[in-house]
């Protein structure tokens, strides 16, 4: 077996890596507000649109807004998110919740790192792992923040290893500088 990815594991680094490269503002916003913010890395593309669609009707729209992130000329299969499904209100919910999605995105995840910790001065949960998708090794990391009191944030990479390999620091920096948004 290969070595799991190493994303979100070292804490140590979070702090360390805080506000490196990053350039842009960007605000999840839920009913009228900012529900969290966090600042993307500098020339990343960021992609505002709603959770999959696959197996609604199309009169039914998702509910989860969703914000995706991609370097630049990024040649490797990655993909990383942002979203708070509203009925994902406690760590619980969401490792259900992502417990139903992985196994929809890879074939075979395996789950090999869980962690609790602080991310913003918030409570968190994170969890890694490996898997394949269309035959590739894929590297998986998700963190759940308590961003409200009955509200969860979760970010998600996705990718092969050499994608998290190349942008390890602009990745854990994304993630340290997520903040709850105004009145939360």
């Amino acid at each position: 077996m290969r070595p799991t990815n190493r994303m979100l594991a070292a804490g140590a680094l979070l702090a360390a890596l805080a506000g490196q490269g990053l350039a842009e503002e960007v605000s999840f916003v839920t009913d009228g507000g900012a529900l969290f913010t966090f600042d993307a890395p500098e020339g990343w593309l960021v992609r505002d649109g709603f959770e999959s669609t696959r197996g609604r009707p199309e009169s039914v729209r998702p509910e989860a807004q969703l914000i995706s992130l991609l370097p630049p000329e990024e040649e490797l299969i990655m993909w990383t998110g942002l979203w708070a499904p509203p009925d994902v209100r406690s760590f619980a919910e969401a490792r259900a919740y992502l417990g139903k999605a992985v196994p929809r995105l890879l074939e075979a995840p395996e789950s090999t790192y869980n962690d609790s910790r602080t991310i913003g001065g918030m409570p968190a949960r994170v969890w890694s792992g490996v898997g394949f998708r269309d035959g590739r090794d894929m590297d998986f990391s998700f963190a759940a923040i308590q961003i409200a009191r009955e509200r969860i944030a979760l970010v998600a990479f996705i990718g092969e290893p050499a994608a998290w390999d190349r942008h390890e620091a602009s990745l854990i920096a994304v993630l340290n500088s997520i903040e709850a948004g105004a009145g939360q």
